[in-house]
């Protein structure tokens, strides 16, 4: 899809998201979060996101949107999007960490990506000069009803 497509479609589904509709997302906008990767539509999501105004939270760290979708195959109903202040600047380091809320048990997604990818993504995977995270971690969610799947920047 072209990067201007994917925008529009976006800025058009924020707009919808706003009343009351929630915003969806596909698949391949996430396709590359299997490597901590960002394809071009998902930087233009994130950068919708945060023109939008929408957070449902901001903190000096992350905004949190509550979207729907699938990444690596598993149904989220939140994206974290990291930030380096309140004000939603995005030069640190730390604006590269991107966490999905994922709706479902960890013991449960956890063995849905093993089956798909054959690893274990409870286990860090991680570079080891900045050690930031090569693949994405799965962890609980403090309900424990739903896990988090993440990548960070580690050191930097």
């Amino acid at each position: 899809m072209k990067t201007w497509l994917a925008v529009a479609l976006l800025t058009a589904s924020l707009a919808q998201a706003g009343d009351g509709i929630p915003l969806v997302v596909d698949e391949r906008i996430t396709r590359e979060f299997v490597e901590c990767g960002e394809s071009k539509e998902m930087r233009a999501l994130v950068e919708a996101l945060l023109a939008s105004g929408k957070a449902r939270e901001k903190t000096d760290s992350y905004f949190a949107y509550p979207i729907k979708g699938t990444v690596l195959g598993l149904p989220f109903s939140e994206i974290w999007i990291g930030v380096c202040n309140k004000t939603g600047e995005r030069g640190c380091g730390w604006a590269i960490f991107q966490s999905f809320t994922i709706d479902m048990p960890l013991a449960k997604a956890k063995v849905k990506l093993k089956a798909r990818y054959g690893v274990d993504f409870t286990v860090a995977k991680r570079d080891n000069e900045a050690d930031a995270t090569d693949r994405p971690i799965l962890t609980k969610e403090p309900s424990g009803n739903a896990s988090v799947l993440y990548c960070d920047p580690g050191g930097l």
